[in-house]
C-alpha cells in the first residue's frame, strides 16, 4: 500500500515537471513566432526576446541578426 502511495507521488511530481518544461518551450516559441509574424506584416523593428543559452535562443539570436540587416537595408 505504501509502495503503491509513494508510486502513484512520484508520477504526480513526474507529470507536473514536465507540463511546466512544456509551458516554457511553448511559451519561448511563442515569443520566436510573435517576432516572426510581426515581420511579415512589415515591422522589422520588433525583435524576439528569449534568453537563455540553448538551441533557441540560438535561433532568436540569429532571427535578430537577420532583422537587423533587413532593417538597415530597407
Amino acid at each position: 500500500m505504501e509502495i503503491s502511495f509513494l508510486l502513484v507521488l512520484s508520477l504526480a511530481g513526474l507529470l507536473t515537471a514536465l507540463h511546466l518544461f512544456s509551458r516554457l518551450l511553448t511559451r519561448r516559441f511563442g515569443v520566436l513566432t510573435d517576432a516572426i509574424r510581426k515581420m511579415r506584416e512589415g515591422s522589422y523593428s520588433h525583435r524576439a526576446e528569449v534568453g537563455g543559452h540553448d538551441e533557441i535562443s540560438e535561433l532568436a539570436a540569429e532571427f535578430n541578426d537577420m532583422a537587423d540587416r533587413l532593417q538597415t537595408t530597407e
